[in-house]
C-alpha cells in the first residue's frame, strides 16, 4: 500500500509522521480548511482514524484564533 510506504520512509528518519491524506476531520474554524488546510508548524495527534486532529499551530501568535 503506498501510504504505507509512504508513512515508513519518514518515520525512521525521526522527522515525525507523513500524512499520506494531510487533512484533518476533527472541528476546525471554516477558513482554516478552506484557505489553509494543514500546514507547517501545526501541532496534533493522530486519532485512532488515524486523522490529524489539529491543537495549535508553533508559528502563530499565542492568541491566533487558530491556537485558542
Amino acid at each position: 500500500h503506498a501510504n504505507q510506504t509512504y508513512a515508513r520512509s519518514f518515520f525512521p528518519s525521526g522527522h515525525g509522521y507523513a500524512l499520506f491524506v494531510p487533512e484533518t476531520m476533527v472541528p476546525v474554524p471554516d477558513d482554516f480548511k478552506q484557505e489553509r488546510g494543514i500546514s507547517i508548524g501545526d501541532v496534533g495527534i493522530l486519532t485512532r482514524q488515524t486523522e490529524f486532529a489539529f491543537m495549535f499551530n508553533i508559528f502563530l501568535p499565542a492568541d491566533h484564533p487558530y491556537n485558542k
